[in-house]
């Protein structure tokens, strides 16, 4: 009988040091859990920082191009109402010196027929009506170029401008 008790409080301790293994070996898995579970949770939040950082600065640098194509249309239509203003001004300013310029040719002309005599007389006449006729034809015609270019330029200062 004494054998099967030492066999027995032999058995038990071979379970009870089982148990302290089983128990240690339990902690460092659950120890080794932990830090694989922390280790991932930080790779895991490392890479979506990585991601969202990524998104972020694409994001900006689209913006960037955006507002960098908008600056350039919009330097683009202030030269352009410029150059109609421009345009316009320097065609103001040859129509009007030219309207003046024939208009003293014209009355020039017509008191120079005024004191001709005979055929030249009429010949004269005739040929300043037709100057005259032209005069007028020229004016219009370059009232009709000038104004729609007049108009650009304006609409183009407004839209600078943010006027409505």
């Amino acid at each position: 009988m004494a054998t099967a008790a030492k066999r027995a409080t032999d058995a038990a301790a071979k379970a009870t040091e089982a148990a302290e293994a089983t128990k240690a070996g339990a902690a460092e898995v659950a120890t080794a859990g932990k830090r694989a579970l922390s280790q991932a949770i930080t790779a895991t939040e490392k890479r979506a920082d990585e991601r969202a950082s990524a998104a972020e600065d694409a994001r900006a640098a689209r913006i960037d191009k955006q507002l960098a194509a908008a600056a350039r249309l919009d330097d683009r239509t202030m030269w352009v109402g410029l150059g109609h203003g421009l345009a316009a001004v320097a065609t103001v300013g040859v129509t009007l010196a030219g309207f003046w310029m024939t208009l003293a040719f014209a009355v020039w002309g017509w008191r120079w027929a005024m004191n001709a005599e005979g055929w030249a007389r009429g010949l004269t006449f005739v040929g300043l009506i037709a100057a005259t006729a032209g005069i007028v034809i020229a004016c219009y015609h370059s009232w009709s170029w000038l104004a729609p270019r007049v108009q650009v330029a304006i609409d183009a200062y407004d839209k600078r401008n943010r006027k409505k």
